[in-house]
Formats: structure tokens, sequence, C-alpha cells
């Protein structure tokens, strides 16, 4: 769907919850009084009829655990649960699934539906594992994390420092990091953040994220966490889900916010705001999931001083808005704070997948469908290579979303965005009657950075994060700038079409069920 205006054409692509049924409109409530602003609109709150969960992850999730997610994520754990090898025989395909179509084409669909035709898994449809006897030694590495079908040396023994945090990290200014990846030399790691790193706390909130398809388990999500100590909070928003299989050799980022004191009692009930109004919007969000079990925490960060936070946040709740409310979530929240278009979108293409340290498995998590691509073939003239050198990242597909206006040699951003949210409908949200409505599916949350919240005209790109260096003034963006534009040989990863003429990092093909 496009939408074109002033500001530019925003065209979107398939995500997990694309052409899932919205949840039911919730009825508008009247909401607590917002400090008056003319840039924002007063508060109202939205009731959601998918109820939230707030649960801690299990410390030692089952392995079955894995296939949870969109049907790319599934084929993905498939793939690795039983993977195929690379032959130079024929018929290859036929040992997983049969009747698959040839991987050298694309098997076009004539289906409206994002999914089309095909076949779903579930947790039935894996392989059955003999069970370990009890008196079986455990490995080392299989005590630290879920077995691989690939053997011991599939996950390679993280050095004992890996964990340990670096300060600075990447830029404390900016408080934006990458995350740790397995397999990449040292100085690609040192001031990157590890998931562990970051959990050094009294107690622990986790916000998940919410989907309406109740016929899957993975419906909430983390994208951000609040973390409590003696002296305060913080917050940290993720491109990631909290599972191993996000962390280990995949390209993620975090905003992990200065830690917020608690106000002197007294305060009033506006004080401990920041430029950015990170507060207010912060419990705005808060609020839009009904949820009961949040109520405690809102109360706490009602208690605390936010006025050090520097970045704004752009979040997504599902529902129908109109009016001044359709600028509270979604693309056109980004578009009042800062006008948002785009030219340039960093696509993995499938030599990119192919050559990952995941090897085709890692093309599950860019859930990209035949269906989609033929949509929107002209979408593909603004495909750039995933190339992330300066990070050392280039082998480490990508599930960070960022979104960034830079200037024409590359050198500037006049924003950034880290976010949760994909370029979907699901997520942004799509304009409805006539441009009246705006209908968004799914909660996300992001941090924009705007240079004047930093008393800066613009921010210079570091275009050499690593090693990190406390003299840096630049902001780490985590790929290549200028962006590779695609070739006339290249193609997009499309993960539900088989990939058979070569095999992959770990000697495997893809063939997705």
């Amino acid at each position: 769907m496009s939408q074109d205006s002033q500001h530019g054409r925003w065209t979107v692509s398939s995500s997990d919850d694309d052409d899932e049924p919205l949840p039911p409109s919730g009825t508008k409530t009247s909401g607590s009084h917002r400090p008056a602003e003319s840039n924002h609109s007063p508060a109202s709150l939205v009731a959601v009829a998918v109820p939230v969960e707030v649960k801690p992850e299990p410390a030692k999730p089952p392995v079955t655990s894995l296939i949870i997610g969109s049907e790319a994520r599934q084929s993905a754990a498939l793939n690795q649960s039983n993977p195929v090898k690379y032959e130079t025989s024929p018929s290859l395909a036929g040992k997983r699934k049969k009747e698959v179509p040839d991987s050298a084409g694309w098997a076009l669909s004539d289906s409206d539906e994002d999914d089309g035709d095909v076949k779903k898994t579930s947790v039935s449809n894996l392989p059955k594992k003999t069970p370990h006897s009890p008196n079986t030694k455990k490995s080392k590495v299989e005590k630290e994390r879920p077995p691989s079908p690939h053997g011991r040396l599939y996950y390679i023994d993280e050095p004992d420092d890996f964990f340990e945090s670096c300060i600075p990290r990447l830029n404390d200014t900016y408080r934006f990091y990458l995350n740790k990846v397995t397999g990449l030399d040292k100085k690609y790691n040192s001031g990157a953040l590890h998931i562990r790193g970051a959990l050094v706390t009294i107690k622990i909130n986790n916000l998940r994220k919410q989907t309406s398809r109740e016929s899957l388990d993975e419906k909430n999500l983390i994208i951000m966490m609040l973390l409590w100590y003696e002296e305060g909070f913080r917050v940290i928003i993720l491109t990631s889900n909290l599972i191993r299989a996000d962390w280990y050799q995949k390209t993620q980022g975090m905003w992990m916010s200065p830690l917020f004191p608690r106000l002197p009692k007294g305060s009033s009930a506006t004080a401990g705001e920041s430029s950015t109004f990170f507060k207010r919007d912060l419990l705005e969000y808060l609020a839009s999931y009904r949820a009961p079990e949040l109520e405690e925490w809102i109360q706490r960060i009602k208690e605390h001083d936010l006025s050090e936070a520097k970045v704004y946040l752009v979040g997504s709740t599902p529902g129908r808005y109109v009016g001044s409310d359709m600028e509270r979530w979604g693309h056109l929240r980004l578009r009042k704070v800062k006008t948002a278009f785009f030219s340039s979108i960093f696509k993995p293409n499938i030599e990119d997948v192919r050559m990952s340290l995941e090897g085709y498995p890692a093309g599950g998590s860019l859930p990209y469908s035949i269906q989609t691509a033929q949509k929107q073939l002209w979408l593909h003239s603004f495909f750039h290579r995933w190339k992330a050198n300066s990070t050392g990242r280039s082998h480490a597909m990508p599930h960070i979303k960022t979104y960034m206006r830079a200037s024409p040699d590359f050198t500037q951003l006049a924003w950034f965005l880290v976010t949760s949210a994909n370029l979907s409908k699901a997520a942004w949200g799509a304009l409805e009657k006539n441009n009246t409505q705006i209908m968004i599916r799914s909660y996300e949350l992001g941090v924009l950075y705007v240079p004047s919240a930093f008393n800066m005209k613009t921010f210079p790109v570091d275009k050499n994060p690593f090693p990190v260096s406390s003299s840096s003034s630049g902001f780490p963006v985590p790929f290549d700038l200028p962006p590779t534009c695609y070739s006339s040989k290249d193609q997009p990863w499309i993960w539900n079409i088989p990939y058979s003429q070569a095999p992959d990092t770990h000697g495997n093909i893809w063939v997705p069920s």
C-alpha cells in the first residue's frame, strides 16, 4: 500500500502480522491530563482486546522454543534441526519436501494474501529427539545454550571476557549500542553490549510485544525492559527478542537510558520531565496496554526524574485513530517530530544470507515472501546490499531496524531512529477512509535522535566506530555509508523459495517447509 504526500511516498512491505485481523478497536476513554504543548495532542487511552502477559523468559527455554515467530523463523528452525546437506546430485529438495519449485527463478504467486499457500509448520512436525538418559553427562556447551543440530562447533565458545561490559561503550553520548556477536574479531565487540551486561539489576520487568494471532505462543516478544535499582531505574529499548537466536550472530541494537533517580517527596506531577517529553510519552505508551500488571510500574515511573532523556519516543499501539489522535502513533508520529521519507532500503540479497555467520537459517529473520515480492517489484529499485565492514558485521545478518536522513555526502545525519518496527503496515499503520483515519496492528517502540536535543545542528557520522574511542563525537551508524546499490544480478533474499544451487557456510541448502 502506498501513500503519497508532501513528505514522500510511504510503501510498506510484509511483516509477521501484516495480514492478521486487527484486534477490536478500543473505546476511547478520558486519560490523565498531559502538559500543554502545541506540537502534541491531548492524551487518550485505547483499550486493546488482547491481554498482555508480563512474565520473565524461562531461564533455560526448551529446544522447541526455537520455532516461535513467523513462518520464516519456523522454517529456519526446521532447517537447523533437520539440515539438508549440499550435494551435486539432482532432486535435493525432494529429501525434505516434494514438488518444490526450482530455486533458479521466482515461482510468482497470484495470491493477494501475504502467506499464500505456504504450508504452516507446527511443533508436531519437527522430528522428535530421543530423550537423554538421566545419567548422561551433558557437555559444558549444552548446559549454557540450546543444543545445536550441527554439533558443538556450531556454537563457538565465547572467551571469558566476552560478557564483560566495556566503558565507554561505543558512544555514551548517544547511548546507542550494538550487540556483541559471537565469531567476530575482538575489536568489533569491544564497546558493544551483550544482553547479559544490561541485566545487572535488582528487579526486571519485561514489557512484551503483542500481536493479534492467538494461535501462536510467541505473541509477546520483548521490545522494552524497565530495570530497577536501589538508586533508580533505566529503560532499555531493543530491536531484538529476548532469545539467544536473536543475540548470537545477528546485528542488533539498543538504546539504554541513563539512570533515572527518584524525585524528592512532594514533587509536582509534572516534575522530572525532559525537553523531549520522554516521561509523558513513556507513561502514555505503558497506559495504552490497559494492563493492571503495569500499574505498579507506571506509578513508580511517575516518582522518578527522567529529565536527562535526550531522545523522543516513537511508538505504535493497535487500534484505529482519527483526528488529532492520528499523530500519536506510527508513521504520522514520526512525521510530526521529523519529516520522514526513504530512498534506500538495506535488504540482504541471497549471497549475503548464504555467506553469513548463520548461513541460510539467518534468512528466517528476514520474512520477505515471494507473494509480497511479486506485489512490490518496483520497490526493489530502492534495495541496497547489507554491508557493515566498519562495524565488522557484514556477515551478521541484520535484525536491527533503523531509519535515518543523511546528507548527500553521508557525513552528517539530520535524525536517526532505532526501533522494533519493521517497514510494514502492521507496525507503522495504514491510512484509511480517504486519509482521515489510521489503523495500526501491533505494539512497537523506538527512540528518535534529533540533533537539537543534543545542542547540535547535525550528527557527524562516525565511519569507524570500532575500536571504541572516547574522543569520538560521531554517531555510530551500524552499517557502511554510502550504501551499495543492488547490481542487475542481485536478488533479494526471499524466505519461502528453496536455494539449492550452492551451500551456505555450514554446508547446507535451504528448503523451506
